[in-house]
This record gives structure tokens, C-alpha cells and sequence, in this order.
């Protein structure tokens, strides 16, 4: 706890004497009477010693001024100041170096013997006060203890105040203070000190009590039995628990600072309330008792699962309230169970459902109305049973099946709510099958699950544009009402010559019965870029098949179809076509059909990493569209196009589907690389130029060899080829067997004094920091 408010003060009304008063009241006269020569007012002859004193405390480094006012005659005097100083001075001053009780002594010396006097001095610094309270908050009644950190203090007092009224509470004298706060509010707690001469110092902390309640948002006893009932725990103004926890009937129900839990029969429910601290340390709990009244049967129910694919599993959870006998379920696809078993029906009857809160299986993209009616006792449990329905309208959404190809069986063909296409009359049809990933992935195949759709071109001659091809797969499907991008991952294998004029495609549309929408991002053809060979379909016709990276095709359904009503049912068509020839099909991956919400629009952006770029030598791209602290959402696919396509040099891929690919130009020239970054319904383009050098060659050559045998003379010639003005070479490094390293371009002769033969290397270093070493075989004849 941090201490506030600390000040130092000197309180008068504080039963504690001034100094010129105690001084006043230390002149002390003494006459008349025979004492001991011990006593603190010993005569001797008529002499008596006295004295007076400026003060009796004082601070460290304080200075105390004594007068002489002894009677009598005395031939010598010694004051004794108690901390092992002494004075023959008449009227000495005194100061003192150190805390502590001084005994003052003035020792008067006749002829008849001594007289003294005796008095005392408090030496002592000013006290800081200072405390701790531990918890500084509580629910009432709750116990607060303080403790005491100050310094110097001889004294210690608590006061305890109501922060809202100036009177005090309780007062505790001591270091240490316990109190129990019964009154929920606010209160300082202030500490006094002194340090026993006067001098007092006071800090003031504030701790509070509070209210701990639970409210109901149905009053106890009213209704029918079930349904939801809400609870909320008021804390009074506490600062919020960390771990807050509900229990119902001592189980735990719920954490945080509110519930909402179904009471579905009728009784007393004890609703307790846990209230959890880490900082400061507190745990703190109160309780109800909730009472569920026996009322007429209220059909209630909750959904699980409102919309999704099919076949969707939706779980139908009870919440009737009553104390009920019977439920019977209409599922609004044509299907129905009740439970318990009917007189004379089978329990294991399809139509009896296994509890009261059944699971069902739709199995049919639609809207499905549910209802339940609930049987059992009246108020009167004499009287007969009552009845009481319910319907959700539009409880369940099935909006599309199967979208990731799931319950297809592998390597048959497409089916459970697709529909296979294939052109009228082919002499060859396609095939358009699943499948599975246990018999290994394909071209970044299956984006989700195991399992992935595999088109075939086969059959199509070009007749048709692939927009209106009759081949492919379809199926019907629901929009869900809040996410209106319909969105699918797809790779389209083909086999034609990248540089040819032959264009297999693939392509996909959506309808609604009156207008067809192309998805433009579904388009691809072999002049897209593609990631590397497929490993299912390796070759076509004896030509490699090549895979492009994974894309998403979106559509966003209510910018294509406006004002369409929301029970619209639409078509969705993936298309695939051999264009012109008969010969090596195309094949088309789709998998993880799926929906989502519209995206913020946001901006293409990459950097290449620092340097010249060489040929041969891998090169990494990173995308910068969403940097850190951007404000934006990142993207959710990316299509690198590396523009070596359709270049003449055998290249492993020309594209990628990483956000962050690395990639090897084969050969030297200016590349225009793009970027098309996509999320749902948004995306964007960024073109940027590259510039790829030759890669540096090592080229030693021998100038010129002379000598005889055992006695050769070898100059070396460097004949390394680069890029002078993008990447010169800048560091030789000639090796030579039995020799230093040479680092000159042209080194100076070289003399062998052997005729066995060398291998001579030479490596280079050009600007960039790229190396070629290049070995020269030299025989010596």
C-alpha cells in the first residue's frame, strides 16, 4: 500500500509541555535544612546548588544553555552533561551529538563538602510515520490490520474516520491495529507519532468495506419452472475479481461476474457466489436461495447450431420449465421422435428420440422450422396434464453439402449433393472423382480435411467457352444470412507447352436462376503460373502435367445479386475444358467451399530482399501488405507470378502460393514480378521490376608456362567473366598446392620446383557478396 498525505506537525492541543515552559520550570531554588551529601539538593555549610535550563528535549545536534543559580559560597563547580563531556564554566553550553536520556549534574565544591543538582535531557529526532493495511478492501464485516512502519516514534495512535463524515470511528493506540469495518463505505485510517518530546508526524491511507449481493432477473417464485434464469453478483464498487465463480446446489456453474443457468425443475436451488482476488489476495462469497415454483409445462428449447453445412449435427437442448412427462419433437424436414417411448412403441425405434434434448441430422440444404410440445402435471397435480407448444421459425440453416468433399469415397465419383457434368454426346467422358490424402497430397491438395475434388477435362474440345462448358461439378446452395462472400480453394493441372497457343481452362459461375455471374478469381489457364509438377498426375499424353499454386476464387453474393431475397437459392458451377485439341486434358483441384464476411479493402505490398539479384541464386520475396501497426487485416491467399512463365529456359515453377516464397531466376534479364493479394471479396495488385544478373564466373588460365623438368615458371591469368557495373568481381583467391593464398587478380609468377600435377583454384567475391571457385588441372610435360 502506498502511504499518502504525510506531513509533520507540532499539535498544541496535545497534552505535551513547551520548552520555556519546562525550563521555567526547572529554576529550582533550594534554602534551609540539612540533606544528604547524595541527595539531589545536598547543603553544604548554607551553599545549595541549583540551576536552569533552556530545555529539556531537544533534536540531535540540539544545544541546551544551563545557568548557574546556586546560593552560597563554593570554591569550585563541575557540570556533568551525561554523554561523558564536563564543564567548569559558570554558564555553559552544551550540545548533543546523539538520540538519547542525558542526566544533567552541577556539583558545587566548600569547605564543608559538596552540593549537587541534578536534571535531565531528551535527546530525540523527529519520527516519520508510516503503516501498511492489509487487505486495503473487504466485504463487510471485514477485518483490516495495519501495522506500523514509521521511524523515531515513541508514540503510536490510529484513528479511523468515515471518509464521507469528519467524526472519528475508533481510535487504537499502539503500532500494531486490527478493526473490523461492519458499515460498507469509506474510510481513512490515519496514523499519529510523536517521538516522546513533542515533536509528532501523522500519514493518512484509505481502505473500504463493501457490499456483496447476487440479484435474480426473475423475482424468486415466480413463473413456471425452467427456463434461463439470470444472475448478477454486485461487488458494492469493488474492484472486478479475476477468478469469479458461480456454484448451483455446490457444483460449479459458471465464472465471471454474471450467470445464466436453466433451472428446469421445480425446488429450492442454493445460487452461491465466489468472489476472487489476486491482488490483494481475497476471497469472499454470499448466497440465495432461488425457488423454481411447480407451474403448467412451458415449452422451451435452445439450438446448437443454427446454420452450417450439411449434414449439419444440430443438437436440440430442452429448456421447458414444469414438471413434465413427455416431449415430442418435429424437426421440420419431414422427421419427428418422442421421448419417452410410447406405450407399445420400441425404445430403439427411429422414432423415439434417445433423451429429452435429442441431436438430429439434416441431411438437405433449407430453412427448418422446429417444434416441441412438452406434456405434464398442472398446478394442481390432480388435475389433468396440460400441453404446451413452441416453434422456431427458420431454427436450422443447412446452406450448402458436403463443401469440402468429406463423405465422398476416394477415387469414385463425385456425389452426395454435387452433381457431375460432363458434355452431351463426349465420345470420351470425364471422370470427376475424390481424393484422399492417404494416398498422397497433391499440388497443396487438400486445403482442409483429407479429402479434395479432382475435375476432368476429358470430352471438352473448345466448342464451348469454359464459362458455359457443360463440365465440371454443381450443387445448389443457401446463402447464411451474415456472411455473403461464398468462397473455394482450387489448382488447375495442366499439360499443353507453356509457350504454345493451346489454353486449357477452368472456370466457375454462379446463378440464380435468372442471371449467370462469372467468378473472375475462378479463372486459370496454362498461362498462369504455375508451382511444379502434380505427383498424382505426373504426365498427360507423355507431356508433364503442372500444378499452379493454390488460389482462392470469392464472390460476394450480395454485391452480385442485389435485393435477392434471403431464401434465394443459388447454383454454383465449377467448369473445366480442354480448349481446341482432344488431347492432354486438363485436371482442376477444388476443395473448402466455404463462407465469410465481406473485407476491408487494403493495399498490395512486398519488398525483395537487399542486394543484386543473380541468376542461380535463390532470392526472397516478403509481403508487406498488412505491416505491423498497419491498421489492416492480413490477406488470406497470395499468387506470386515471377514472370518466367512463358520464358524459353526449363524452369521448375514460375509462381507461389507463400506469403513470403523464395525463388530462382534461371537466367539474367528484367522480370516484372507480381503480387495479387485477396481476402473474402477484396484483393489487390502489385507489379514491381527486378533486375537479374549474370551470376560471376571463376575462369584461371595459365598465361604462360616455362622451365625444365623440376624447375617451372607459371604465370596465372585471371579470365573471370561478371557484371563490371551491377556486380563486380572485387576478391581473388588463387589456391595453389604448397603456397600461400594469392589474393592479386594477375599474381606474379609462380615457380614449381616438382613435376607432379596441380590443381590450381581460383574463387572470386564480387560486390554482392556472391563466390564462384573454379579448379584448373596443370600438367607439367
Amino acid at each position: 500500500m502506498t502511504l499518502t498525505n504525510r506531513r509533520f506537525r507540532h499539535r498544541r492541543h496535545r497534552p505535551f509541555m513547551t520548552h520555556a515552559l519546562l525550563a521555567l520550570a526547572l529554576v529550582v531554588l533550594v534554602v534551609g535544612g540539612c540533606r544528604s551529601q547524595n541527595s539531589n539538593d545536598s547543603p553544604a555549610g548554607g551553599t545549595t546548588a541549583a540551576f536552569a535550563q533552556t530545555a529539556t528535549g531537544i533534536a540531535p545536534g540540539g544545544t541546551v544553555s544551563f545557568t548557574n543559580n546556586s546560593t552560597g559560597d563554593y570554591m569550585s563547580l563541575l557540570w556533568d552533561f551525561g554523554d561523558g563531556a564536563t564543564s567548569t564554566d559558570e554558564n555553559p553550553d552544551h550540545t548533543y551529538a546523539e538520540a538519547g536520556t542525558y542526566t544533567v549534574t552541577l556539583t558545587l565544591a566548600t569547605s564543608q563538602g559538596t552540593s549537587a543538582r541534578t536534571s535531565q535531557v531528551i535527546v530525540a529526532g523527529a519520527p516519520t510515520a508510516g503503516f501498511t493495511c492489509t487487505p486495503d478492501f473487504g466485504f463487510v464485516p471485514t477485518t483490516i490490520s495495519c501495522s506500523s512502519t514509521a521511524t523515531d516514534a515513541v508514540n503510536t495512535r490510529y484513528e479511523i474516520f468515515e471518509a464521507a463524515s469528519p467524526g472519528v470511528v475508533t481510535t487504537i493506540d499502539g503500532a500494531a491495529a486490527t478493526f473490523e469495518l461492519t458499515v460498507a463505505g469509506d474510510y481513512n485510517v490515519t496514523q499519529i507519532v510523536d517521538n516522546g518530546i513533542g515533536v509528532e508526524d501523522d500519514t493518512t491511507t484509505s481502505v473500504a468495506a463493501y457490499d456483496l449481493s447476487i440479484s435474480a432477473s426473475v423475482p424468486s417464485g415466480s413463473g413456471p419452472a425452467g427456463g434461463p434464469i439470470g444472475f448478477s453478483a454486485d461487488a458494492g464498487g469493488a474492484p472486478a475479481g479475476e477468478l469469479d465463480a458461480w456454484f448451483v446446489n455446490g457444483v460449479l456453474a459458471g465464472i465471471g461476474p454474471n450467470l445464466l443457468q436453466n433451472l428446469g425443475a421445480p425446488g429450492t436451488y442454493t445460487i452461491q457466489y465466489q468472489y476472487n482476488s489476486a491482488s490483494p489476495p481475497l476471497t469472499a462469497s454470499t448466497e440465495i436461495s432461488y425457488v423454481v415454483a411447480f407451474g403448467v409445462p412451458a415449452a422451451a428449447f435452445s439450438v446448437s447450431t443454427a446454420e452450417g453445412p450439411g449434414p449439419l449435427d444440430v443438437t436440440f437442448t430442452d429448456t421447458s420449465g414444469g414438471t413434465l412427462t413427455s416431449w415430442s419433437w418435429d424437426f421440420g424436414d419431414g422427421t419427428s421422435c418422442d421421448f419417452p417411448a410410447p406405450d407399445g412403441v420400441d425404445p430403439s425405434d427411429p422414432s423415439v428420440c434417445i433423451s429429452a434434448s435429442p441431436t438430429h441430422t439434416y441431411e438437405t440444404i433449407g430453412y427448418y422450422d422446429v417444434t416441441l410440445t412438452v406434456t405434464g402435471q398442472d398446478v394442481d397435480p390432480s388435475d389433468p396434464e396440460l400441453a404446451d407448444t413452441v416453434t422456431q421459425s427458420d431454427a436450422v440453416l443447412v446452406t450448402i453439402l458436403d463443401p469440402s468433399f468429406e463423405n465422398q469415397t476416394a477415387d469414385e465419383a463425385i456425389g452426395n449433393g454435387w452433381t457431375p457434368i460432363t458434355p452431351a454426346g463426349a465420345t470420351a467422358a470425364a471422370q470427376h472423382i475424390a481424393l484422399a490424402e492417404g494416398d498422397g497430397a497433391d499440388g497443396g491438395m487438400p486445403t482442409e480435411g483429407t479429402r479434395w475434388a479432382a475435375l476432368d477435362g476429358l470430352g471438352t474440345d473448345g466448342s464451348d467457352p469454359a464459362s458455359t462448358v457443360e463440365n465440371g461439378i454443381r450443387q445448389i446452395f443457401l446463402r447464411p444470412a451474415s456472411r455473403s462472400v461464398l468462397e473455394f480453394d482450387y489448382v488447375l493441372l495442366y499439360s499443353e507447352p507453356r509457350t504454345g497457343a493451346v489454353f486449357d481452362e477452368m472456370t466457375a459461375t454462379v446463378s440464380d436462376g435468372t442471371t449467370t455471374v462469372e467468378i473472375a478469381s475462378a479463372q486459370a489457364d496454362v498461362t498462369t503460373p504455375f508451382a511444379g509438377p502434380s505427383t498424382r498426375f505426373p504426365t498427360l499424353d507423355e507431356a508433364i502435367t503442372r500444378a499452379t499454386p493454390v488460389r482462392t476464387a470469392s464472390l460476394d453474393l450480395a454485391t452480385a445479386f442485389p435485393g435477392a431475397a434471403a431464401d434465394q437459392v443459388y447454383t454454383l458451377t465449377i467448369r473445366l475444358t480442354n480448349d481446341v485439341n482432344a488431347f492432354r486434358s486438363p485436371r482442376a483441384y477444388v476443395d473448402a467451399i466455404r463462407f465469410t464476411s465481406p473485407a476491408e479493402p487494403f493495399i498490395a505490398g512486398f519488398r525483395v530482399q537487399e542486394g543484386p539479384i543473380i541468376a542461380g541464386q535463390p532470392i526472397d520475396f516478403m509481403d508487406e501488405t498488412c505491416p505491423a501497426g498497419g491498421g489492416c487485416v492480413d490477406p488470406t491467399s497470395w499468387r506470386w507470378d515471377f514472370d518466367t512463365h512463358l520464358r524459353a529456359a526449363a524452369i521448375t515453377s514460375s509462381g507461389s502460393a507463400e506469403q513470403d516464397p523464395s525463388y530462382t531466376f534461371v537466367e539474367a534479364g528484367d522480370y516484372e514480378v507480381r503480387l495479387l493479394v485477396r481476402n473474402a471479396d477484396q484483393e489487390s495488385l502489385l507489379n514491381l521490376m527486378v533486375t537479374v544478373l549474370e551470376a560471376a564466373v571463376a575462369v584461371p588460365a595459365i598465361q604462360s608456362l616455362t622451365g625444365t623438368s623440376g624447375a617451372w615458371e607459371i604465370t596465372f591469368e585471371d579470365q573471370s567473366t561478371s557484371d563490371p557495373m551491377a556486380d563486380p568481381i572485387v576478391a581473388w583467391s588463387w589456391d595453389i598446392p604448397g603456397r600461400d593464398i594469392l589474393t592479386d587478380q594477375n599474381p606474379a609468377p609462380v615457380l614449381i620446383e616438382d613435376d607432379d600435377p596441380l590443381t590450381i583454384r581460383l574463387t572470386i567475391t564480387t560486390a554482392s557478396g556472391y563466390t564462384d571457385t573454379q579448379s584448373l588441372d596443370v600438367i607439367f610435360d
